[in-house]
């Protein structure tokens, strides 16, 4: 990795003829004095004991919410911030704020950049309660509150930094040798990936650098500061208290599932709300082991719950309204925002809604201090929605942007397996609104898991023949014919044959027929494909029909069939081709 190249190379004699970027560097270093010294590329990294003795320090952990809030940044007219009480659909409060970060939520404040200032304001009523300037010139990393202190991370002139602030006073400053990510503060310790490799745990009274954790297998963009306790990780998640050789959490996600467990806290992007947001992982670590529940992909107007320890999905639900825009997993729900402004809270093991409420305009990004909150199940009949149903709202949508995930719901239709899967499935094949792409994999789909107690909706599907009149036309007839084929399906025999009959099947579906009936090997259908055959032997223009017969009456037929095709083969009115294709079938 990019870090470990820089460790190896950044101990150079500062000597006369060292390069100006060599020296201006060991100065930095020098610069920083000690409370610098552990963020520093020649500090000591992975040792356990220091670890532990960290991880100790941490205060207890936070108790369950009493009531949930939703911060959202709403933009219509102007930019505004606005405190939801989620429990009682009820705006708390809402300020004109130029906002242009995350927002950060704290225990009696929340925090972000508005403007060229880190502003906190009261939870209470939304009044700023400090400003600390940071100019124009400074790009802010990513900010945290712990309690009601905030830690933020920033890059202006010098190189980017670490600080903390005691109101708008800074309590202490750390620069950093290189490149750092968003920090996480919880508990009296802030957590801040460094270069991509290490994980830096950091005394939130004095800055003092208590121990780091390097990784040299994955890269470590993003951490999370859980009651579960701290994790870390990119491609994978890793587990703090596990040591600095923590095996991933594991997880067993199907192809096609965005895997991406962290935003990347270093891509300046996600500094701010960003599309990032609308297509990640929503997970919660167990108290010990893996994942607690399901894992939550979400998909822009999807949401896909699967168990991580099978990958099997769990649930599904569309989202019809608008994109979400903002989600979190806070352990006993799942609450996400949506662009229109509708907040909702699910419960994860099912995706059953639990509560919901509302913004009340456009919605460009939201933070939740939901953690442990959860509302009472709604009275009455379950709000879970139907798997089948949420899937086949997904693979409709008719949004451009969505092909990953309509593509994902057609596969988990696909595995499902049960008659209301295959009958979605056999509808979207059939609707000339199902882009060419989907349908082909509506088409593979049905054939993962076929189940001859369940081909009646697609055996159904095959009375559609065109009909100029009326403009309909048959669609995905060679791919139904396969996934009967594959079902070994019977009460299909006649369906299909009728199609091989119809003079608008083309050549390439008549081969799929065809093949079809020879897999299902039922000897009703002899007589009919016989008479195929006689009908066009002797036409030209016929040639693919009459040869697919021939392959089909020699694999299935007997001694009847083996005369009929004698006779087709030395019969001076078949056409040259089909006569010698007819001889090679008999072997002669």
């Amino acid at each position: 990795m990019s870090g470990a190249k820089a460790g190896r190379s950044a101990t150079p004699r500062a000597g006369a003829n060292a390069p100006a970027g060599i020296l201006a560097l060991v100065a930095l270093l020098a610069a920083c004095g000690t409370a610098s010294s552990g963020l520093s590329l020649s500090a000591a990294d992975n040792d356990p004991a220091k670890l532990a003795q960290a991880l100790a320090r941490v205060r207890s952990a936070r108790s369950a919410a009493t009531r949930a809030l939703a911060v959202v940044v709403v933009r219509e007219d102007k930019t505004e911030l606005r405190a939801i009480d989620l429990a009682a659909n009820r705006r708390l409060w809402s300020v004109a704020a130029d906002v242009r970060s995350r927002v950060a939520i704290g225990t009696t404040l929340v925090a972000s950049r508005e403007g060229d200032d880190l502003v906190a304001r009261a939870l209470t009523d939304g009044h700023a309660v400090w400003k600390a300037p940071l100019g124009p010139a400074t790009r802010l990393i990513g900010l945290s509150v712990d309690g009601d202190k905030v830690v933020y991370a920033a890059e202006a002139g010098q190189g980017p930094f670490l600080a903390a602030l005691d109101g708008n006073q800074v309590r202490w400053r750390l620069p950093a040798p290189g490149a750092i990510g968003a920090p996480e503060a919880d508990g009296g310790l802030v957590y801040l990936p460094l270069q991509s490799q290490w994980l830096a745990v950091i005394d939130e009274t004095d800055g003092q650098v208590l121990a780091r954790v390097r990784r040299n297998d994955l890269a470590v963009s993003g951490v999370r500061a859980l009651p579960e306790g701290p994790t870390y990780g990119s491609r994978a998640v890793l587990r703090l208290a596990d040591g600095p050789t923590a095996t991933p959490l594991p997880a067993e996600l199907p192809e096609g599932v965005e895997s991406r467990w962290f935003l990347d806290s270093y891509n300046p992007v996600h500094a701010s709300y960003s599309a990032f947001d609308r297509a990640r992982l929503l997970w919660r670590p167990a108290a010990q082991g893996g994942f607690a529940g399901p894992v939550v992909a979400l998909a822009f107007r999807a949401l896909f719950a699967y168990d991580p320890a099978t990958g099997t999905l769990r649930w599904a639900r569309a989202i019809p309204r608008a994109d979400i825009v903002s989600a979190e997993h806070a352990g006993t729900t799942i609450v996400y925002a949506t662009a229109d402004g509708q907040i909702d809270l699910l419960e994860p093991e099912s995706g059953m809604l639990l509560a919901e409420a509302s913004a009340g305009g456009r919605v460009v990004g939201a933070s939740f201090a939901a953690d442990g909150f959860r509302p009472p199940a709604p009275a009455g009949p379950s709000h879970a929605p139907s798997t089948d149903d949420a899937l086949a709202a997904i693979a409709r949508d008719k949004d451009s942007r969505f092909a990953a995930q309509k593509r994902l719901a057609v596969r988990e239709l696909g595995r499902r397996g049960n008659l209301a899967a295959t009958t979605i499935l056999v509808a979207l094949l059939g609707d000339p609104a199902t882009p060419a792409e989907l349908a082909e994999d509506a088409g593979a789909a049905l054939l993962a898991r076929p189940d001859p107690t369940v081909t009646a909706p697609i055996v159904a599907a095959l009375a559609v023949h065109t009909d100029r009149v009326s403009g309909k036309r048959p669609r995905g007839v060679a791919l139904l014919a396969r996934a009967l084929a594959a079902g070994h399906a019977r009460e299909a025999v006649g369906p299909l044959l009728d199609h091989l009959e119809d003079p608008a099947t083309p050549p390439p579906v008549v081969d799929e027929i065809a093949a079809a009936l020879v897999q299902i090997a039922d000897p009703s259908a002899l007589p009919r494909l016989s008479s195929i055959l006689l009908l066009h032997r002797c036409d030209p223009d016929a040639a693919p029909i009459a040869s697919a017969m021939v392959d089909a009456l020699a694999a299935l037929g007997g001694g009847p069939e083996r005369e009929l095709l004698a006779f087709v083969a030395d019969d001076p009115r078949t056409t040259p081709a089909l006569a010698a294709h007819a001889r090679e079938k008999l072997g002669h």
